[in-house]
């Protein structure tokens, strides 16, 4: 759907995807604690690191040294966007 959107070629496409995955893996993997990604206008991805001492586990697990939240946000003219996509398509 890109190529078709944009003449791109398939193959630059896909390798822009990858280098964006890479790059996003490589952001929230370095050790910092709060990273936040705008992918394009009205998606951004955050991540927040929770260290074991204020981890509050509802299963019982208690051998945990951190958690790595990992979110991903829409902004209410994109979410709009799509809903409004998804009505013309299915009423």
């Amino acid at each position: 759907m890109i190529h078709h959107e944009t003449g791109c070629s398939a193959d630059d496409i896909s390798n822009i995807l990858n280098a964006l995955g890479d790059v996003v893996k490589d952001k929230f993997g370095d050790g910092n604690n709060n990273v936040e990604i705008k992918l394009f206008p009205g998606l951004k991805i955050s991540s927040s690191f929770i260290p074991h001492e204020q981890f509050v586990s509802h299963l019982g697990i208690s051998n945990i040294d951190s958690v790595l939240k990992l979110n991903a946000e829409f902004s209410k003219r994109f979410r709009k966007e799509i809903k409004n996509k998804h009505k013309l398509l299915y009423g």
